[in-house]
């Protein structure tokens, strides 16, 4: 109706959008007091401006561009009146009083925050903390309720937001202490998105209250040392060590130092107990939401990054409730993709993807540079090894973009470009990226095999361009690390490589000593990985038989995964997408080729699908094609069959 639009239907949205909409009663209640009644409602209804329900009032979208439109008179009386119709409700009284008046009320801007303290809703609770800021005369009070408004709102994963309400603490004229408070804040907002210069900025505010303040000062530092722990953990590592002696002996700062260094000192293969920080802080009762939550990811980041897949995936998806729970989104993308690459290396890819992206759409939308980065790089490596090459240089490009000087975006982006290069057969430009890999990661301090497992890629990417010599010397520089102490899928990594180089005496010992360490992890890309070098190895030794078991199960495994440049190379190996029994007869492919030598060696179809990590129903499928192609009636013809075939191979 626009222009139409009778004066008592614009009143009555106006009062409708006040309330937020919701129980008519109230609504109807502050029109009355007004001088109006339920007939302006039904107006305002005509009008197209909102829908009268069931003891509702529902808005219409354009029912808003009533309220911003209207004068602060306007509002004011609005929320006047419905202060009024909720006497009986003081926080909804409270919240409506306040933007009613515009003069300075200490005890309204009280009685708000205690209504905010209340509040389950943390956007919400937010807002009456901003409120209550602007009505209270004392600078100190408006800096501090900035500040929580502003903390609150990040629990809510409001982070633009964020950054202008501590703007304005900052500029109420805090004391020292408060101000680094807020200089903190400012910081930990930054901590998975913009991180450059991010630990020389929390630095230089924690040092001025070093002394006043040691708890407040040690957690900035423990946070400055977390952001440069993507770019230069010696620095990190300095950093934290400021940190613990700042820390010992106070209960509120100790615990969360202590496990922001477990978590840096993890990245480099040192086993540190963090457990007990974790329950002291569990144990707090002054503990808020949103340092429970910081805490809970970083201790899930040490299982992650000793590669205890399990631990660290529970631990995860705890987080991930707790976060969701508490309507907190800010860490979410962190933990989704902490999650996305547990996935990568235990082999789920699909969910591994689908997590990812999730986790870059939220980190996109809460404006996460870092973490955005970081998602794509996920993808990328993901995509590598899939060998969907456009979609993985596209996602390289866009996180160098975000992140172009940060140490580990780069040393991911580059392993999983030197990963497609490996699958695609172009070893001697993988050999050229791992070689840049490798001088960027010991620039940056990064040279623990755990953090990015880039060497054995590289002695790899050398024997297959021909460089036997380079690739024994990267051979010892891992050796020389697993030396130090090394996860099962280190050693592994370090055994294959191993193999690849040794004497035709020695080479299997090798791989059936990696073999036995990938038994300790679930890693099947990598496993699989092994078997294809394996078989290749035994296959130029004329052991046809051995190295068709170990390169079906390559062709196999890399076939669950979706790995197809992998795939390939195993059947090229094979000497034919897919090998028949006895090398005659219509072609099996791999799985049934497993299913088969299974079946062979006497397993039940129970057994096989164990072995396998399928069901028993696709055992039996796989064997009724067998069946089939091989014009097979029975286990007992298909046995008879390969022991014809395949006994003197």
């Amino acid at each position: 109706m626009g222009a139409e639009r009778a004066p008592s239907a614009r009143i009555a949205a106006l009062v409708a959008v006040a309330a937020g909409a919701g129980a008519i009663g109230p609504i109807v209640a502050a029109l009355e007091s007004i001088g109006l009644d339920r007939s302006a409602l039904i107006e305002a209804e005509r009008a197209g401006l909102l829908t009268l329900a069931v003891g509702q009032v529902v808005l219409d979208a354009s029912a808003t561009t009533i309220y911003d439109s209207a004068t602060t008179a306007e509002r004011q009386a609005a929320h006047g009146a419905l202060a009024a119709t909720f006497a009986n409700e003081p926080d909804r009284r409270a919240w409506h009083a306040a933007a009613a008046t515009e003069l300075p009320d200490a005890a309204l801007a009280q009685i708000l925050e205690d209504a905010a303290a209340r509040a389950t809703d943390r956007e919400h609770s937010s807002r009456m903390l901003e409120r209550a800021a602007h009505l209270g005369p004392a600078e100190q009070e408006r800096a501090r309720r900035l500040l929580e408004a502003a903390q609150a709102a990040h629990l809510a994963g409001g982070d633009a937001r964020v950054g202008t309400l501590l703007t304005d603490a900052l500029a109420s004229g805090p004391d020292l202490l408060l101000r680094a408070r807020i200089q903190h804040e400012r910081g930990r907002l930054r901590l998975h998105g913009d991180t450059e210069g991010l630990h020389a900025f929390l630095v230089a505010e924690a040092e001025p209250v070093a002394a006043r303040d040691p708890g407040l000062a040690a957690r900035m530092l423990a946070d400055g040392a977390i952001s440069a722990a993507t770019s230069d953990l010696d620095l990190a590592h300095a950093t934290i060590e400021r940190a613990v002696t700042l820390a010992r002996g106070i209960p509120d700062a100790e615990p969360f130092v202590e496990l922001a260094r477990a978590s840096i000192l993890a990245r480099t293969g040192a086993a540190t107990d963090a457990e007990p920080a974790l329950h002291r802080i569990l144990a707090s009762s002054t503990v808020d939401q949103r340092d429970l939550l910081e805490a809970m990811h970083r201790m899930a980041t040490v299982p992650f990054w000793h590669g205890d897949h399990r631990r660290a995936r529970r631990a995860l998806i705890t987080l991930i409730e707790s976060a969701r729970a508490a309507g907190s989104r800010a860490i979410l993308p962190v933990a989704m993709d902490t999650l996305a690459a547990i996935d990568v290396q235990t082999g789920h890819w699909p969910r591994a993807h689908r997590t990812s992206s999730a986790a870059l759409r939220l980190a996109t939308e809460l404006g996460q540079t870092w973490q955005s980065a970081s998602c794509l790089t996920t993808l990328a490596g993901i995509e590598a090894a899939r060998g969907a090459e456009v979609a993985c240089r596209r996602h390289l490009a866009a996180a160098l973009e975000l992140g172009p000087d940060d140490v580990l975006l780069r040393a991911y982006a580059l392993r999983a470009e030197a990963l497609l290069d490996l699958g695609r057969g172009a070893f001697d430009d993988a050999s050229r990226t791992l070689e840049r890999l490798g001088r960027l990661l010991i620039g940056g301090g990064f040279a623990s095999p755990g953090v990015v497992p880039f060497v054995p890629d590289l002695v790899e990417a050398h024997v297959r361009s021909g460089r036997p010599a380079e690739a024994a010397a990267a051979l010892r520089r891992l050796e020389a690390q697993v030396e130090l102490g090394a996860l099962p899928a280190t050693l592994a990594a370090a055994d294959r490589c191993a193999g690849l180089l040794a004497d035709a005496s020695t080479f299997a010992d090798h791989f059936e000593d990696a073999l036995r360490a990938h038994d300790r992890v679930e890693m099947p890309f990598e496993r699989a990985r092994t078997e294809l070098c394996y078989g290749e190895r035994l296959r130029r030794a004329r052991r046809r038989s051995d190295a068709r078991l170990h390169l079906e199960r390559a062709a196999a495994a890399f076939e669950r995964l979706g790995a197809r440049p992998w795939t390939r190379r195993a059947q090229r190996e094979l000497g034919r997408d897919g090998t028949s029994v006895g090398g005659h007869g219509p072609a099996l492919t791999a799985h049934e080729r497993q299913v088969v030598l299974l079946v062979v060696a006497g397993a039940t179809n129970a057994e096989a699908a164990r072995a396998l990590y399928v069901s028993p129903k696709t055992v039996e499928h796989h064997l009724s094609s067998v069946y089939r192609k091989l014009a097979l009636r029975s286990r007992t013809e298909l046995v008879r069959r390969w022991l014809e075939t395949e006994g003197g191979a």
